[in-house]
C-alpha cells in the first residue's frame, strides 16, 4: 500500500517526519512532500530533510499579502499533480495551507482515496487581528479554502481540542 504525506511548512516537517515512520511502520510505502520556500525566513531553503521531496513555491515578502495566497494555491495544484500520479491508497494533509485541504478533496472526489487530514493551525482565525478585520472578504475567502472542504475527510486529527471544537461546532 502506497501512503502519500504533504505540508508547504517546513515547521510542519517534524510533525511530516512521525507521521512518516507511523506510515512505514504500519507496511505502507510512503512518498512525502514539501515546498523549498522558507515561510520564516522568506527565502528559498536547501535544507529539505532526507527522504522529502520539495517542489517549487513561489516567493513572497509579506504573511498577510495576494502573494502568499497566490503562492500556496500554485503550490498546491502542483503537490496535487504529483499525487495524481503516485496513486495512494492513503493522503495525509498536514494544514494549513488550506489550499491543500481544497485540493485534497477535489482529489478524494476523483479517486475515493482514504484521507486524513491534520490541522496544526488554523488561518486566518488565529491571527492577532480583530474580529472586524477576520469578517473581511479576503479572511472569509482564505478561510473557506479549508472549512468548505474538510469534512470529505475520512479521519481529522487536530493540534488541540480547540480546534477540533472549532471545526465540529462551525463545519462537521
Amino acid at each position: 500500500m502506497k501512503a502519500v504525506v504533504l505540508t508547504c511548512y517546513e515547521s510542519n516537517e517534524e510533525r511530516m517526519k512521525l507521521v512518516i515512520k507511523s506510515l512505514e511502520l504500519e507496511g505502507f510505502e510512503v512518498v512525502s512532500y514539501t515546498s523549498n520556500f522558507s515561510h520564516i525566513r522568506k527565502e528559498y531553503r536547501n535544507n529539505i530533510p532526507e527522504g522529502m521531496t520539495a517542489l517549487n513555491a513561489l516567493s513572497y515578502k509579506k504573511n498577510l499579502s495576494i502573494s502568499r495566497l497566490y503562492s500556496h494555491n500554485r503550490f498546491a495544484k502542483d503537490v496535487f499533480k504529483r499525487v495524481r500520479g503516485d496513486k495512494p491508497d492513503l493522503l495525509y494533509v498536514i494544514a494549513p495551507a488550506n489550499s491543500l485541504v481544497k485540493e485534497a478533496y477535489r482529489y478524494k472526489k476523483e479517486t475515493g482515496v482514504k484521507l486524513i487530514i491534520d490541522i496544526i493551525d488554523m488561518w486566518p482565525e488565529s491571527l492577532p487581528v480583530s474580529s472586524k478585520v477576520k469578517s473581511l472578504l479576503p479572511f472569509k475567502l482564505w478561510r473557506s479554502y479549508r472549512s468548505k472542504y474538510i469534512s470529505c475527510a475520512d479521519k481529522l486529527i487536530t493540534e488541540c481540542n480547540l480546534y477540533h471544537e472549532i471545526l465540529n461546532d462551525e463545519y462537521m
